[in-house]
């Protein structure tokens, strides 16, 4: 296990200790809740990666989401809808896209916000030029 895929596991918090052979191994417990596949009944959509512990199968059936696969029937009538959905979503004028907006404003607020971050390091160099030369009184 590489030291960037521990330092990940510890930030989500899961326990994970060095063995005496100097492997990593996950402390007992530790794994975090098992993760699985779920779909809509109705619509066909599949939903990767979700929560499969009782409490959340409760939570998801209330959405009409049951724990496992799509049917082949069901995924066909989603993937049958996907250009729909599409079409609805760019044809929305109240829903813009990015690439709804023009390059020449993408740009000027791409600038805009690299004046203010030198405007922010020219002050903190002055705060820190001015800490540098005041005694420190205890």
């Amino acid at each position: 296990m590489d030291k960037a895929t521990r330092a990940s596991l510890r930030r989500r918090g899961w326990g994970i200790e060095k063995d005496a052979d100097g492997n990593y191994k996950y402390l007992p417990g530790a794994q975090g809740t098992a993760l699985g596949p779920y779909y809509n009944k109705e619509t066909g959509q599949q939903f990767e990666q979700l929560p499969l512990d009782y409490i959340n199968q409760i939570t998801y059936r209330h959405r009409n989401m049951v724990p496992g696969r799509a049917p082949v029937a069901l995924r066909r009538k989603w993937d049958k809808g996907a250009a729909a959905r599409l079409k609805a979503v760019v044809g929305n004028k109240n829903m813009p896209m990015a690439h709804d907006v023009p390059l020449a404003k993408q740009a000027q607020s791409v600038k805009k916000l690299e004046d203010q971050v030198e405007k922010l390091t020219k002050m903190v160099a002055q705060l820190l030029a001015a800490q540098t030369k005041s005694p420190v009184v205890e």
